[in-house]
Order: structure tokens, then C-alpha cells, then sequence
């Protein structure tokens, strides 16, 4: 008897997809949680959509002045 063990490694084949390049405003005076602005990727190899978002840089303070809903 032999016992061969395989190991399958995801790559990934397909970039997500969506809108790349997108500029949204606020009016200063809006109010804590308005909605800013929305966008949506969706990544083909990856089961359940498994993507993740962060705001990459600009929102200083503390608290932040953005939130982003890291899983949707």
C-alpha cells in the first residue's frame, strides 16, 4: 500500500472585475454616515466573491473621516 498526498494551490487566472477609476464628492455639511459613494468587483476563481476592501491612503484623523465596509 502506498500513500500519495496531492496538494492543490489556487492561482489566480482572472482578475476581478468592476470600475477601476471612480471620483465621488460630498458636500461638507452632509451628515456622519451618508453614504458617499458605492462600488462593486467581483473576482471569477474565487468561491463566495472573496474580495476584500481598504481605503489606501488620505484618511487621516482620529476617528478616520472615511469608513469602508471591508467585506461588501
Amino acid at each position: 500500500i502506498l500513500t500519495i498526498i496531492v496538494r492543490v494551490s489556487r492561482i489566480n487566472e482572472l482578475n476581478p472585475v468592476g470600475t477601476t477609476s471612480v471620483t465621488f464628492s460630498i458636500f461638507e455639511n452632509s451628515p456622519v454616515d451618508a453614504l458617499v459613494g458605492k462600488i462593486t468587483f467581483t473576482d471569477a476563481d474565487w468561491p463566495f466573491n472573496n474580495l476584500k476592501y481598504t481605503i489606501v491612503g488620505g484618511n487621516v484623523g482620529t476617528p478616520p473621516k472615511f469608513y469602508i465596509e471591508p467585506d461588501t
